[in-house]
């Protein structure tokens, strides 16, 4: 979650100038205009504190940009404050604001329609805008990390914060970017093609076979998805059209993706403008309507329409295309379109990325043009999970995690070959969980704190050691935002079954407290979150997360005591099972049980107290011990040593 704190700067003094009644209505016309900004940003104001804001984003939902509307919002309110002394007849530079953003896991209590936010990253956005100049606004490491590719920003003062152990870099908001640069981009490197050959065949296979329509590449954020079909677009032959449409909040509202489309294919097509949209979506010089629907129905008309059939689907395509509603229903708009795309060119290949933010209308028409009868090819892509209507009727490609090596060859590629040390380059590896985004984002993290430095040779140098490989918050944050936005059966089931570990048994579901999970996991399983069932150690019916990050982010949005309930619950599952393993478990739980305890915790709310619980978790640690002492000594040590610790 991303906070923003904002105070208005030097009120005190302020206050003994000017009347109450006038102190008055600069607060109120001050918290409305505050409230107006964080609103139309996304963001949810948390309360007022005497003249300061404070303001969050990603309370109910969590979003990959959260922290990039939440400093956008910061800018705003230094804007609109700035010219609040006209509007309230005072002297120029009377009102003025100080804004912190602070990015970071906080704990939200919820009572009812009310909530409280607690954690550091409240705390140290108060800090921020503490020592920040008035009309600036000042970022912690976290936010600046997460938006800098939209912004440019700059270190500013090493602060040393009261009551925090070590001190805080912030960073200064120097300018917006023209264009947003994300990634590694931000430092002219670039990512090579990499580990996705077999799904490449798949698809180029695809496209070649005469009874597939669809496919459907599913992975989440950063896997890979645009890549790969960018790369499969790049090696058509030249008399293979393709188009490609890359779905976004505006073109997943309606049919702006298939006028994206008929533009592609018919070049040269009327804007709502007037003049001609191009293929990029810009319309330039005026164009003649009537002789782009003249050449689509001259089109259609080769392949079989009659003059005035061909003549109305000419005319609904223009419609569209122009950002016309057009006066026909469904059943007659999807056929018309369709025909035209396929008049313009035999066996086009049409890719439709990011299909999970299309609108139920545009899910219709892809559904249609996947089942309609005709030789073109579709390959769309998803974040998962997927719908489950367009999965039944497309070949489902799911990209896989990167092998450790192929996670290790893109950071030798990215810095050059044996730059960052082996030891460092496996870290990276395993805490990425194989997405070639987030070993982008690990390196990004470690060029920003100085860790990698790039000599005046151009090439880079591993300066530091001790620094662990730990995945940013901007990667929490993607994982966080599919988990906010499942349905709240599959997200039960995706929080709870996260106790176990990456693999949990079908059967233990219950007494983490699901009690039918049969539809969700079919869900989840369908939409690529979720691998099984399969045998694992402990059961015939385990599912596996397919990314490992999705169960850690599940995992971490469960409170303490939440999470010491939930594996002293597993615990008690395990006992009815019998062997060495299910021993080990059932203490390794007990353990994890105890030490999720909050400190202010007594217990669990069985009445099982801490110190009871902590010492049943070292007898079965003391028995898992004993089943290794001959074979495996060095564990029995280590679970031996366990259950001293507790």
């Amino acid at each position: 979650m991303s906070v923003v704190f904002a105070d208005l700067a030097d009120f005190t003094a302020l206050s003994e100038r000017l009347d109450a009644e006038d102190v008055a209505r600069v607060q109120d016309t001050y918290f409305s205009l505050a409230s107006e900004v964080v609103a139309a940003h996304g963001g949810q104001v948390e309360k007022f504190i005497g003249d300061a804001v404070m303001a969050t984003f990603g309370t109910e939902r969590s979003a990959d940009d959260d922290a990039e509307r939440a400093v956008r919002a910061g800018l705003r309110i230094v804007d609109a404050v700035d010219r609040l002394d006209r509007r309230l007849r005072l002297a120029d530079g009377t009102v003025r604001v100080r804004v912190g953003v602070d990015t970071g896991e906080v704990v939200v209590t919820r009572r009812g329609s009310t909530w409280r936010v607690t954690g550091d990253a409240a705390n140290t956005a108060a800090r921020l805008q503490a020592v920040a100049e008035p009309g600036t606004v000042v970022l912690g490491d976290e936010t600046a990390f997460a938006v800098a590719h939209a912004y440019v920003v700059s270190p500013a003062r090493v602060l040393h914060l009261k009551g925090k152990s070590a001190p805080v870099q912030s960073w200064a908001v120097t300018a917006e970017r023209a264009e947003p640069r994300r990634g590694l981009r931000l430092h002219g490197l670039a990512a090579p093609f990499l580990g996705r050959d077999e799904q490449l065949a798949r698809l180029a296979a695809f496209l070649d076979a005469d009874d597939a329509r669809a496919v459907l590449v599913v992975a989440p954020p950063g896997a890979g998805k645009t890549r790969l079909v960018d790369e499969l677009a790049a090696r058509l032959t030249p008399d293979r059209a393709c188009w490609t449409v890359r779905l976004n909040l505006d073109l997943g509202r309606g049919y702006e993706a298939v006028a994206s489309l008929l533009a592609q294919a018919w070049p040269g097509a009327p804007s709502s403008g007037g003049g001609p949209l191009d293929p990029d979506g810009t319309s330039s010089a005026p164009a003649d309507a009537d002789a782009w629907e003249t050449r689509v129905a001259a089109a259609l008309e080769r392949g079989g329409h009659d003059a005035a059939a061909a003549r109305r689907v000419a005319g609904l395509c223009a419609d569209v295309v122009a950002g016309r509603t057009p006066e026909a229903v469904p059943a007659d708009l999807y056929p018309a379109w369709t025909a035209a795309l396929d008049a313009a060119a035999p066996r086009a290949v049409w890719v439709v990325e990011d299909v999970h933010l299309a609108a139920p209308d545009l899910h219709a028409f892809l559904r249609h043009a996947v089942t309609a009868d005709g030789d073109r090819h579709l390959v769309l892509t998803s974040r998962p999970p997927v719908d489950p209507a367009l999965a039944s009727d497309a070949a489902v490609v799911p990209l896989e995690p990167l092998s450790v090596a192929d996670s290790r060859r893109l950071v030798d590629e990215l810095l050059g070959t044996g730059v960052v040390p082996g030891e460092y380059a496996d870290g990276v590896a395993v805490a990425s969980g194989g997405n070639p985004l987030f070993v982008e984002e690990l390196v990004r993290s470690w060029i920003q704190s100085g860790v990698l430095v790039r000599r005046p040779t151009g090439a880079w140098a591993f300066t530091s050691a001790g620094h662990p490989a730990e995945v940013p918050t901007t990667v929490h944050a993607i994982y966080q935002g599919q988990l906010d936005a499942l349905p709240r059966a599959a997200r039960s089931v995706v929080e709870r079954g996260s106790v176990p570990g990456t693999t949990f048994p079908l059967d233990a579901l219950p007494s983490l407290g699901v009690d039918d999970a049969g539809e969700p996991l079919a869900d989840l399983t369908r939409g690529g979150l979720l691998v099984g069932p399969h045998t694992d150690a402990v059961s015939t019916r385990a599912y596996t997360y397919r990314h490992a990050l999705l169960r850690d982010t599940a995992y971490g949005s469960l409170g303490r005591r939440r999470r010491a309930e939930l594996h002293a619950r597993f615990a008690r599952w395990l006992e009815g099972l019998e062997g060495p393993v299910a021993t080990e478990l059932v203490g390794t739980h007990l353990a994890h049980a105890y030490d999720s305890l909050p400190t202010t915790a007594a217990g669990l709310e069985d009445g099982t107290a801490s110190g009871d619980l902590a010492a049943e978790a070292a007898t079965w640690l003391d028995r898992a011990a004993t089943t290794h002492l001959v074979a495996s000594p060095q564990r029995s040590a280590a679970l031996l040593d366990r259950a001293l610790a507790l």
